[in-house]
């Protein structure tokens, strides 16, 4: 279990050293850390991602047995927690693995939003309750009641609005994180 190291950070310093432990995340490099190395480092982009761009409290992050070995991430809503295959972390790609992790750091916001929205029932103005986030947040609230996973019926799960938001948030992310982080600093 890990557990957030940016929160004492202001957000300037917060992404100096987010820039920082980039370097390691070339797949050279990446391959050769440990695997509490590579958490340490994950929870530093998850923590990232919480506080200084979607705006939610950071989550903890496990690396651990999934219950079905063709997941790679899942969120726990109601534990707070991210949890990755361990296999994925230990031998996989460092794009997947990265891209995972935002995907279900995602989550963490959508679920934000859901709990936003409840909680400001019969406080929102008419004139405001048509705006895309409260939109977003009825949709998400009702993809999550109906929630379907991948082992039970695939398309259904990735055709969920909930699975195509993360994944393109996702693939978003890691252009950003790879052209800002990475790449410079080769």
């Amino acid at each position: 279990t890990y557990t957030s190291t940016l929160s004492d950070m202001t957000p300037k310093q917060a992404q100096h050293h987010t820039i920082d432990l980039f370097g390691e995340f070339e797949y050279q490099s990446w391959q050769d850390l440990d695997l509490d190395r590579k958490a340490t480092l994950l929870q530093a982009v998850s923590d990232y991602e919480c506080l200084f761009v979607l705006g939610c409290e950071p989550v903890v992050l496990e690396i651990g047995s999934m219950h079905h070995e063709d997941v790679l991430g899942e969120y726990d809503y109601v534990q707070r927690r991210i949890l990755l295959n361990r296999e994925l972390v230990q031998s996989g790609d460092v794009e997947k693995v990265l891209e995972t992790l935002l995907h279900e750091t995602r989550h963490v916001y959508q679920r934000n939003l859901v709990d936003m929205y409840f909680s400001l029932q019969g406080h929102i103005r008419k004139e405001y309750r048509d705006l895309l986030a409260f939109k977003q947040a009825r949709e998400y609230s009702a993809e999550f009641e109906e929630y379907c996973h991948g082992e039970t019926d695939f398309d259904r799960y990735y055709d969920q609005e909930v699975e195509r938001d993360c994944r393109q948030w996702a693939e978003k992310r890691m252009r950003e994180y790879y052209l800002c982080f990475v790449y410079p600093y080769r």
